[in-house]
């Protein structure tokens, strides 16, 4: 799955911190971690979050997505 394709497993997901609605609209952002999801052209899995306007980082994990996501 590529990186953006993420956000639509966000949809209607909101920030508990502020109540910011659409997240799934904001950039989706990772780096290398053991822990992560498969990103299509990456070599390692990748740990992939979004940052809330009120500056909190929300993990994908945190917003109900699991790791290890099938296409299809």
């Amino acid at each position: 799955m590529k990186q953006p394709e993420y956000a639509g497993l966000i949809t209607l997901k909101t920030c508990r911190w502020c109540g910011r609605s659409g997240l799934d609209k904001l950039t989706i952002e990772g780096y290398d971690h053991p822990d992560g999801w498969p990103v299509d052209k990456s070599t390692k899995l990748q740990w992939l979050y979004v940052t809330c306007g009120c500056g909190y980082q929300w993990a994908l994990w945190k917003l109900g997505v699991k790791r290890h996501v099938r296409e299809g």
